[in-house]
């Protein structure tokens, strides 16, 4: 059986080769597989090459990012009966408590296009 120094300069002189591990084994006259183990524990490894379509998983996607005009949100007031004031420029919305969601978005984007 072979010492772990042994296999420390087969996987060494594999990984200097450049060929697959079982060419490399086949032309050592070992096994692939505990060429492949070995090469593992001795902490030898080198990650795996990533195929194109891997690469573009792995390349994270840009995305635009639009600058909205600033928006302040006051707290509610006693003097409406809303829930919260939006100030946008000279525009306030009084949202009321239990408001549709919907509805204040087209608004503000209508808002916003028109600021434009």
């Amino acid at each position: 059986m072979a010492s772990k120094e042994v296999w420390r300069d087969r996987a060494k002189a594999w990984k200097e080769s450049g060929k697959s591990s079982e060419i490399f084994s086949r032309e050592i006259g070992v096994d692939a597989g505990e060429l492949r183990s070995w090469t593992s524990k001795l902490g030898m490894s080198s990650p795996r090459k990533l195929t194109q379509d891997k690469r573009m998983q792995a390349t994270p996607q840009l995305v635009p990012v639009v600058r909205r005009p600033s928006c302040r949100i006051a707290p509610p007031n006693t003097h409406t009966k809303s829930g919260i004031t939006i100030t946008m420029g000279q525009t306030k919305i009084d949202v009321e408590v239990g408001f549709d969601v919907g509805t204040l978005q087209a608004v503000v984007a209508m808002i916003e296009e028109s600021r434009h």
